[in-house]
């Protein structure tokens, strides 16, 4: 006798097994970090040829219409570039709570259920309620718990850092934590090191000279911020920097939404801003 059940497709066979992947890690960041080693471990990855996924500042909430509408458009634009990964810096949500912190990790398995995304966490995160950080919702559900991260991919690592206090509402900075943890992630050698976190060093209030003289001492290829929400381009110490905040975050004036693709060949970095076109 024939069973009633349609074969699945090998597409949606896929989307099975990437969404029980993600189902059985309790953070983004650990269903990511899964889903990263699958995707390098793949025969279809070419190490030499590969693209990341920048942006920043989404305000992703129930209830804030504009935002997830961008939020939306950004994601389906990145999935359509077949990035190795997706990075975002930060201010994902605009408070904090557990359902908007849920909500978009919802939208990210929807939108992107075969990209691993890793969030440098912003002020919108780390707010306060009763007492009570929303730091401590960041860590069980987007994650990692200790706040900052390390990855490595062909010829790149890329390290994230917490510049937000546990209220959001600053002073921003690196403390002297963060700034070991730094120092000693800049010790492992690769050909490019990129730097993320959500505040730019203009807006810290410490840890700024020490920052500056631990990436100059190193082969740090690119700086990525958020936080401001505009697009804008300068260099630290003589290599690029980029702020990309126009994610979903109500604009500054004369901005566009956008996202910042990034394209690795061979061991070479190039960005691209891509404008994000998006309707309610």
């Amino acid at each position: 006798m024939r069973s009633g059940k349609k074969k699945l497709t090998m597409k949606q066979s896929k989307l099975v097994k990437v969404k029980a992947v993600r189902a059985k890690s309790s953070t983004l960041y650990d269903q990511s970090k899964v889903w990263l080693r699958k995707s390098l471990a793949s025969p279809k990855f070419d190490p030499n040829h590969f693209k990341i996924i920048y942006m920043g500042d989404s305000w992703a909430a129930e209830g804030n219409m504009t935002g997830i509408a961008v939020l939306n458009e950004a994601l389906n634009v990145s999935r359509s570039k077949k990035p190795l990964l997706l990075l975002h810096g930060g201010d994902i949500v605009f408070t904090g709570t557990k359902e908007q912190l849920n909500f978009f990790k919802k939208k990210v398995n929807k939108k992107v259920p075969d990209t691993p995304v890793f969030v440098a966490v912003g002020n919108h995160e780390s707010t306060r309620t009763n007492g009570n950080s929303s730091l401590n919702n960041y860590k069980n559900i987007i994650g990692p718990s200790a706040i900052h991260f390390a990855l490595r991919i062909p010829f790149i690592k890329i390290i994230g850092l917490n510049s937000v206090g546990p209220t959001g509402s600053g002073p921003y900075g690196l403390p002297p934590s963060e700034l070991a943890y730094l120092k000693e992630q800049l010790k492992t050698k690769a050909k490019n090191i990129i730097i993320t976190t959500h505040v730019p060093p203009s807006d810290w209030k410490f840890g700024q000279d020490e920052f500056l003289k631990l990436t100059k001492q190193s082969n740090v290829s690119l700086f990525l911020f958020s936080h401001i929400h505009a697009y804008k381009r300068f260099q630290i110490n003589g290599k690029p920097a980029i702020i990309s905040g126009g994610a979903g975050a109500a604009l500054d004036k004369n901005q566009i939404n956008h996202i910042v693709e990034l394209s690795v060949n061979s061991g070479v970095i190039t960005t691209k801003k891509i404008p994000i076109s998006w309707q309610l």
